[in-house]
This record gives structure tokens, C-alpha cells and sequence, in this order.
């Protein structure tokens, strides 16, 4: 008994000294520092859609049903924050002329209907 009475303060000391030691990891939580925009077509088959994002220049994108699953989709990857949104068919008819706030590292799914 006397003998655990000298060593556990020892193993004590040991455990904490091995445990402060070493390397120093941290980790960081949150999003990463973009967003990702997605268009589908509500109630029509899939269309090829031109899409102007904050007036720079326009992207060619195909608009895929709203059944599709999600990974087959194309998401645009843009920076957090309130965008101008325009998208057009293929024929320069105005589909979505608006302002969206997308979020850091979320998704923003706009559905286009006719």
C-alpha cells in the first residue's frame, strides 16, 4: 500500500507531463469562404440557359429538371453575399432577373418555370 502511495503521485505527474507534450493541433470550424449557385427547370425538360451573375460575363449552363439528383447538377462557385442574378434562354427571353444572398458554404437553388 505504501508503495502505491509513492507512485501514484508520480503517474500523476508523468500522465500530465506526456500530455502537455507533443504537437499542438487545433481545428477550425465554419465555412469556407464560397458559395455555390444551381439552377433547375420546375416543370419543363432541361434547357441550355445563359446566366449573367453580377453583370460580368455571361455563362452558358444547363438547367437540369428539378428531379435530377443533386450531383448531377452544375453548381456555380461564387463568393458569399448579394448578387445580381439574370439568366436567359437560349433565345434572349428573360427567365430571373434577380438580387439573392447566398451564404458561406451553402447552396442557393433557383428554380426557373416558364
Amino acid at each position: 500500500m505504501k508503495r502505491f502511495i509513492y507512485l501514484f503521485p508520480i503517474l500523476l505527474i508523468v500522465t500530465a507531463l506526456s500530455i502537455s507534450c507533443g504537437s499542438v493541433s487545433s481545428a477550425t470550424g465554419g465555412y469556407s469562404d464560397e458559395a455555390k449557385v444551381e439552377l433547375v427547370v420546375g416543370n419543363h425538360k432541361p434547357e441550355k440557359v445563359t446566366i449573367i451573375i453580377d453583370k460580368e460575363e455571361p455563362i452558358m449552363y444547363d438547367a437540369l429538371n428539378v428531379n435530377q439528383p443533386r450531383d448531377k447538377r452544375v453548381q456555380l462557385i461564387i463568393k458569399p453575399g448579394t448578387h445580381a442574378i439574370k439568366v436567359l434562354t437560349a433565345d434572349g427571353r428573360m427567365l430571373y432577373n434577380q438580387k439573392i444572398f447566398v451564404s458561406a458554404g451553402r447552396i442557393k437553388t433557383i428554380t426557373l418555370y416558364r
